[in-house]
């Protein structure tokens, strides 16, 4: 018996897999493109120019804020990369009571929207938080809570480090227990 080419699960496949192309090509490749070329042409001439950038990068505020992006991602993801592979290993390598619970709510933080981790931080670390009120009586400071450089680097570490838990977690699960 023949079996036939180019028909079911496989036309159907094909069918998807060139939908799901040109939605990308029109709604995230054009545009991007789009918005490239005309930051590249000058209206008058329709020469190519830099001249955009070139002003761009120039002032001040630009570069810094772009300077302050690289600061806290790098930041974030060193201090998620150190929570993560350090809870990765603690929890792989020997036997905690409650560890699976952990595991659970683990994946369900890194789970959760957005929304509800940022509304319940500023609950927590915000300017009147239950935290930040508890710091400052206690200590008698004046303790900024989330709104800095190091509330966002926080903030965004504990909210990525499940990532890197996650796969760290699943790499350590799958090797040899004799070699602990």
């Amino acid at each position: 018996m023949r079996e036939r080419t180019g028909s079911g699960p496989s036309r159907l496949w094909l069918f998807l897999t060139l939908a799901i192309l040109a939605v990308f090509l029109i709604f995230v490749v054009y545009p991007l493109s789009l918005v490239l070329y005309r930051s590249v042409l000058d209206p008058a001439s329709g020469n190519l120019t830099l001249e955009y950038f070139t002003k761009f990068f120039s002032r001040k505020y630009y570069t810094n804020t772009i300077l302050n992006s690289f600061k806290v991602t790098i930041c974030s993801t060193l201090v998620a990369s150190l929570l993560g592979l350090s809870m990765a290993y603690i929890t792989r390598s020997s036997r905690i009571r409650g560890s699976k619970w952990l595991n659970i709510l683990i994946v369900i933080s890194y789970l959760s929207p957005p929304f509800i981790g940022a509304y319940a931080w500023i609950q927590l670390l915000g300017r009147n938080g239950f935290l930040t009120q508890i710091i400052n009586r206690l200590f008698h400071v004046e303790f900024a809570g989330i709104y800095g450089f190091a509330g966002i680097v926080l903030v965004f570490s504990l909210q990525s480090f499940p990532l890197v838990y996650m796969y760290v977690a699943g790499a350590l699960k799958n090797l040899d227990n004799s070699l602990n």
